[in-house]
């Protein structure tokens, strides 16, 4: 093949003057051929190796199909391009052999959640006023570990939080949350008819319409009363806006004769930020220098576990039943519709 090849090119380099225009062409071909000469037929001198690169490719295909099928993205993940050398490896091997979480801790046995103290397991998650979440992790351990592996303990303290919430006179729990209500797209219903099925369309926005296209709203629900406590925003959701909602909601409570309410939420900007916590404290300082009022006990949710909370899914309810197929509503109509709805008193929307 390296002969044939080689008695081409000189009978190309022979003939050079005879290609007219193609003359440059000619001379490209050859210098390109020369530059890839070192390697061009080394697959030929060694046994086994194949002579193109097409079942490569049709390996990185089959790679991409079968991460897009088990993660549900339409493409790629672009940590693949990241961490493609690994990513790979592994996808090819689980797939020719399963590996068990047995082999892989002999082989990454020193990746490990590190150990805890007994006064930061005892303070958990859950410190008052702070609502820091992080926890003493040993300097060989990795924070991709602490936020998967050490879930679990997470959702243990949470547990304990609220069982401390219930056995006590005078504390209460609760989870809060946002959500937006639209005032034009439509939720997934399912509905028995006898004539045509039944279709929610999508509401357009009008140009002359000064309401907003979605409302921003905070919620509150106490599972051991079945309530829920709803504020709505003139805006979106900020810190500047958390604070005068934990406000309202201290001074609820606390004409209930609540002392302390366990609040678990997420880990949103407007939760976590400093202004936040710093309110937190203060308001907590000032209820103890007072001996009245409502203190704050805040407890957040692992990361990336919006399926926890139980505020999630009536939320979803909420938005079903205020549906309106034929018209859109104003604001102060979906506003009216989520209070009655929810059995709520319908307040002043917070000042963004």
């Amino acid at each position: 093949m390296q002969a044939r090849h080689e008695r081409l090119l000189a009978a190309w380099a022979e003939r050079r003057g005879e290609a007219g225009t193609l003359a440059e062409a000619v001379d490209r071909f050859v210098g390109v051929t020369a530059s890839y000469r070192p390697g061009l037929f080394h697959g030929y001198r060694v046994g086994g190796l194949p002579r193109t690169n097409n079942g490569l490719e049709q390996l990185f295909g089959a790679h991409r199909h079968h991460e897009r099928r088990a993660t549900g993205r339409k493409a790629a993940s672009p940590a693949l391009v990241l961490r493609g050398a690994v990513r790979l490896v592994a996808g090819v091997v689980t797939r020719a052999r399963p590996v068990s979480a047995r082999e892989l801790a002999v082989a990454d046995g020193g990746r490990s959640c590190g150990p805890v103290s007994s006064a930061a397991a005892g303070r958990g998650s859950c410190a008052a006023g702070s609502g820091a979440t992080r926890t003493p992790i040993s300097p060989g351990s990795s924070s991709t570990c602490s936020s998967q592996l050490c879930r679990p303990r997470k959702k243990r303290r949470r547990d304990r939080l609220i069982g401390l919430a219930r056995g006590r006179p005078g504390w209460a729990f609760g989870f809060a949350d946002e959500v937006w209500f639209s005032r034009f797209a439509q939720p997934a219903l399912h509905a028995w008819t006898a004539g045509e099925p039944l279709r929610l369309g999508l509401h357009a926005a009008g140009r002359d319409d000064p309401e907003p296209k979605a409302l921003a709203c905070y919620g509150l629900w106490l599972p051991e009363r079945e309530r829920m406590l709803l504020r709505f925003v003139a805006g979106r959701p900020v810190s500047g806006v958390t604070c005068p909602f934990l406000a309202w909601v201290a001074g609820q409570l606390a004409a209930e004769g609540v002392r302390v309410p366990a609040l678990v939420w997420d880990n949103a900007p407007w939760h976590v930020s400093r202004e936040v916590r710093a309110w937190i404290v203060a308001h907590d300082r000032r209820v103890k220098a007072a001996g009245t009022g409502c203190r704050l006990l805040i407890c957040r949710w692992p990361s990336k576990s919006p399926w926890l909370n139980p505020i999630e899914p009536r939320w979803a309810h909420g938005k079903r039943a205020v549906a309106e197929p034929d018209r859109k509503l104003t604001g102060q109509e979906l506003r009216q519709r989520l209070c009655d709805h929810y059995r709520c008193p319908l307040v002043e929307p917070l000042a963004q």
